[in-house]
């Protein structure tokens, strides 16, 4: 049917009247300071936050429901920031951060948190960017803030003056390369616990941490034979960077220290500050360190005196270095260290058909000692470990017999001497008869 001008006019009349009046659905209305709102936690998933985080925020902040204090834990917890107990309500913040080392003051920086008092509660929340007197926040439960219900979860402008001061929590601030530090020139605390001496080592356990930079592993120096300073001190570095089960955080050290150091040492453990302050002695023990390493092992088969000499025959070798070759030590008079007993090295470095390899010796060793004498053969330790007495043996050692000279004849007159080939003279002056 074709309409009339006339009454195609009245028509569109007629259906923009009923379009103007017709109920429109609509979003929820953010407020125009908002660059993020939401009901649920889209606009903080960025930074892994939701209703169940998986660190200390969830015990401390109710896990499970929107909580500005749960989501400003979260963000401690996620860089590293020891557990050092519940802060409390947004409104005890500043204390609690004071309390902790924390530098607070009304200055705001990216990666700072600002608290408040509003409300009873109070409020805290992330600085994510500054901007004259203003400031940017992530936040979670933004309850009644700019008529706000409660739950919101957003990305905020507030007038810098709304919050009472922001605490500077080094490693979030680090997030936004904001730098700061907390309360300056503190020296580190902590603990040595124990230190026990070993085969080579020195088990060392305790800890530390700097009220300046909370969250930074602090450096422990640990020196093996006096205090930093003593002479041949040995000096190792460590880091208290382990969890334990009666410490919040990872302030710990448990480490074993190998040493060439042997017997009874002072041990001694120092915290190195960060920022102000000083370094911190936490402690000395004095422990006992064993040689590492293995004795030779090997045997002293036999010895036999002769002429002036002794036949020594054995073999040895070291475990900790099968391939070198092992001195022996041969002590002819005594054991080592007995008055006038003579010592002649050999080596054990030869082949023998019961043996592999060359741990052999198998020597005659010339010798001014006589009649009945012990023997006494030494494996000299390479490495870790002590020398090694292989056994001793009794010999009887003949003297060398003594050299003589035999004299020579005089000459004679003898005529029938074979040994002139003279016939007799007579003398001068004399004369013959027949």
């Amino acid at each position: 049917m074709k309409l009339s001008p006339r009454l195609r006019r009245i028509l569109v009349t007629i259906l923009a009247i009923l379009t103007l009046g017709a109920p429109v659905a609509t979003a929820p209305q953010a407020s125009a300071l908002d660059t993020c709102h939401s009901t649920d936690y889209s606009c903080l998933a960025r930074w892994g936050y939701g209703p169940y985080v998986g660190n200390y925020a969830d015990r401390y902040y109710y896990g499970g429901h929107h909580n500005c204090t749960r989501y400003v834990g979260h963000r401690l917890a996620r860089v590293g920031v020891p557990d050092t107990g519940s802060w409390g309500n947004g409104s005890q913040w500043g204390a609690s951060g004071r309390a902790r080392g924390y530098q607070v003051d009304g200055n705001p920086r990216p990666g700072s948190i600002g608290y408040a008092g509003h409300g009873g509660f109070g409020h805290v929340a992330v600085v994510e960017q500054v901007s004259g007197d203003r400031v940017l926040v992530s936040e979670d439960n933004a309850s009644g803030i700019d008529s706000d219900p409660s739950g919101y979860a957003r990305i905020h402008w507030y007038p810098k003056s709304w919050f009472s001061g922001y605490i500077h929590v080094p490693q979030l601030e680090a997030e936004y390369g904001s730098g700061g530090g907390g309360t300056p020139g503190k020296d580190p605390v902590g603990s040595f616990d124990t230190a026990v001496g070993g085969t080579g080592n020195v088990h060392v356990r305790g800890w530390s941490y700097d009220p300046d930079v909370l969250s930074h592993d602090v450096r422990i120096h640990i020196y093996i034979g006096g205090q930093a300073g003593t002479a041949g001190a040995q000096s190792t570095e460590i880091i208290a960077n382990k969890a334990r089960g009666d410490l919040r955080g990872t302030p710990a050290f448990d480490n074993v220290i190998t040493t060439t150091k042997t017997g009874n040492q002072q041990v001694c453990a120092y915290a190195i500050n960060v920022g102000g302050g000083n370094n911190k002695l936490l402690g000395c023990k004095n422990v006992t360190i064993t040689a590492t390493g293995s004795d030779p092992v090997g045997s002293f088969d036999t010895a036999q005196g002769g002429v002036g000499t002794v036949h020594v025959r054995g073999w040895s070798y070291d475990p900790d270095v099968l391939s070198h070759d092992i001195r022996i030590h041969i002590h002819i008079g005594g054991q080592a260290g007995t008055a006038g007993a003579q010592s002649t090295e050999i080596i054990a470095n030869k082949a023998r058909g019961d043996l592999r390899g060359t741990p052999a010796f198998d020597n005659v060793i010339t010798t001014t000692k006589t009649g009945n004498q012990q023997v006494c053969a030494y494996a000299i330790n390479v490495g870790g470990g002590n020398n090694k007495l292989l056994g001793c043996k009794n010999v009887t050692i003949t003297a060398k017999p003594s050299a003589t000279n035999t004299p020579t004849p005089p000459p004679t007159d003898d005529p029938s001497d074979p040994g002139t080939g003279l016939e007799p003279v007579g003398r001068a002056g004399s004369s013959l008869s027949s």
